[in-house]
């Protein structure tokens, strides 16, 4: 079942000015404090660490529901730093006080983050953090913190299936910090080829949306026209590309006409041609094809003749003959 979400802006913002955003922001801390409690005060068993998660993700769909809501309401600052402090809670056990870069004027102090940290973050499941991470990528503040909450996830955390969500947000994370995190993706990406076919698959289905993000001409949008209420208005949180995708519009609500944005260096993606190599899973090959769109569309034609040759190498004259029938109906 669809709805629509995004017509009714005054009613939207006439809805919260009604329920008042400081009783909000207090249930949503009282809430908190709760959780920790019962974590603290009882035994572990499988309903209570089952509850426990489900509660907090709760909290979490409420704060993602909040920002998706900014552009009609205007969110406090204390408010917003409250935010990144809960959807970073299951790492803050692993990072060292005091978290400079963590903003924490909304009343609590270092240590009673430390004890939040201490107590949640060990009954935190993954879902609950593939959702953290999705908030955490989009929050348009501590933009240092936040690149080093995926930092920790991306290089330390031992989890494939932490590295793989990490992934999976990156370039909306980059989309939001802007082209100062750029470097992120030499310096961070490259090591990842190591880490097994799982995550090098989920590298080769990034490349296209990191060629998006890398011309600067992205936009994240909060809510999407329909949204279906068996998921969390949060899930509607993604970037767009004028030139990639259809639905992008710009600020004046029309679509973007704007000429391609074929500006990105090809030299960036030849390292990242070995997951094309002939002993490389097919369906690390697929991803990569399926990326392979957006890639060509921003790659610049510049005098680097090297990097275009490889290119057009690896993508087109070894694919149209990988031995892999799969692979081969792709790229075709």
């Amino acid at each position: 079942m669809k709805t629509s979400s995004a017509e009714n802006p005054s009613e939207v913002k006439e809805f919260f000015t009604n329920l008042g955003l400081s009783h909000l922001f207090s249930v949503l801390k009282s809430s908190l404090q709760v959780l920790v409690q019962i974590a603290e005060q009882s035994s572990r068993t499988t309903d209570t660490l089952t509850a426990l998660d489900s509660s907090f993700q709760k909290l979490v769909h409420t704060s993602g529901a909040l920002y998706c809501m900014s552009d009609f309401i205007h969110l406090p600052l204390d408010l917003c730093q409250f935010l990144i402090f809960l959807v970073s809670i299951p790492w803050l056990a692993r990072c060292d006080p005091p978290w400079i870069d963590l903003p924490h004027g909304f009343g609590l102090s270092v240590d009673g983050m430390a004890r939040v940290g201490r107590s949640l973050g060990p009954v935190i499941d993954l879902e609950s953090k593939v959702l953290c991470l999705h908030l955490l990528a989009a929050l348009d503040a501590a933009p240092t913190w936040r690149t080093q909450v995926f930092l920790l996830v991306l290089q330390k955390d031992t989890a494939i299936d932490a590295k793989i969500a990490a992934l999976k947000q990156l370039s909306l994370l980059l989309c939001s910090l802007g082209s100062f995190s750029f470097h992120l993706i030499s310096d961070v990406l490259p090591g990842l080829l190591s880490c097994g076919e799982a995550v090098q698959e989920e590298i080769a289905k990034v490349i296209g949306s990191l060629a998006c993000i890398l011309t600067e001409n992205t936009v994240i949008r909060k809510l999407k026209e329909q949204l279906s209420f068996d998921d969390p208005v949060c899930s509607s949180i993604t970037f767009l590309c004028p030139d990639c995708d259809p639905n992008f519009q710009n600020k004046t609500g029309n679509k973007d006409e704007s000429k391609l944005s074929a500006i990105v260096n090809a030299a960036i993606f030849t390292q990242y041609l070995q997951l094309l190599s002939p002993d490389t899973n097919a369906a690390i090959k697929c991803a990569f094809i399926n990326s392979m769109k957006r890639m060509f569309t921003h790659i610049a034609f510049t005098a680097d003749y090297a990097a275009h040759s490889s290119i057009v190498s690896a993508t087109c004259f070894d694919l149209i003959e990988d031995p892999d029938f799969d692979v081969r109906m792709a790229f075709r």
